[in-house]
């Protein structure tokens, strides 16, 4: 059984530093039939009752669907950390759960070693700094203010890390996605038995006899009803012939 994820302890040379967590989660739904686009909607005023917001959904259904056709989505959710575990609780009970997996990161030590980076360059950048205010030539400027452009590209660099980071520490990422029940194969037909494949070979076989039967004596038959009206026909001729002569 999954359990609710947990922070890990607090690195060592990080005191006085609170925990930073980078906390992500990956939660599969099974919805009823027809429950979809409420269930969908529903993860949305989820996220944002909680603080967070909808990094990006989607949703696909009829024939372009997977899985038979059945819909299904997906909705990725960006919530503050100390509310994911209640999220998540909470998303779960929108439907079945078929899978659940979560991960936290201490990153509290990367964090500090950004800060200090930062801060060390901050420093130099003073000192150059101060060269520069004492500097005499042309030459000599020139040369100080390439290590100020390069300080500051690097203290750039750093910054953005550390945005980054603290973005990713503030906010948890939860990706949920949804399927509704797929609908069930009809059944093929059962498969013949020797005997009733036997049966039908002989009841076609029959079949096709008397149908060649048919066509063989087609023309005799028409052949001899001819035959018969001429014999008929001369029939009555001859009485008639038998009674006028009398």
């Amino acid at each position: 059984m999954p359990t609710s994820p947990t922070a890990p302890s607090l690195p060592s040379g990080a005191v006085g530093q609170s925990s930073k967590i980078e906390q992500t989660g990956s939660l599969g739904l099974t919805v009823r039939k027809g429950a979809l686009g409420r269930t969908m909607t529903r993860l949305t005023a989820l996220a944002g009752s909680a603080g967070g917001f909808v990094a990006s959904s989607q949703t696909q259904s009829g024939s372009g669907a997977s899985s038979g056709g059945a819909p299904y989505g997906s909705i990725t959710l960006q919530v503050p950390v100390d509310t994911f575990a209640s999220v998540l609780k909470q998303a779960q009970s929108f439907g079945t759960t078929s899978n659940l997996t979560t991960h936290a990161t201490n990153v509290t030590g990367q964090y500090v070693n950004l800060q200090a980076r930062i801060s060390a360059l901050q420093t130099s950048e003073q000192q150059y700094l101060t060269i520069m205010s004492k500097a005499t030539t042309v030459g000599d400027v020139l040369s100080v203010q390439e290590q100020i452009d390069t300080i500051q590209s690097q203290i750039e660099q750093l910054q953005g890390q550390l945005q980054l980071l603290t973005s990713e520490t503030s906010y948890s990422t939860l990706a949920v996605t949804l399927n509704e029940p797929t609908s069930p194969v009809p059944p093929g037909p059962l498969p013949e038995s020797g005997v009733v494949r036997a049966w039908h070979n002989s009841v076609d076989g029959f079949l096709s006899g008397v149908d060649g039967l048919i066509r063989l004596a087609g023309p005799l038959l028409f052949a001899l009803l001819c035959l018969a009206v001429l014999v008929v026909g001369g029939r009555a001729l001859w009485r008639r012939y038998q009674r006028h002569n009398l």
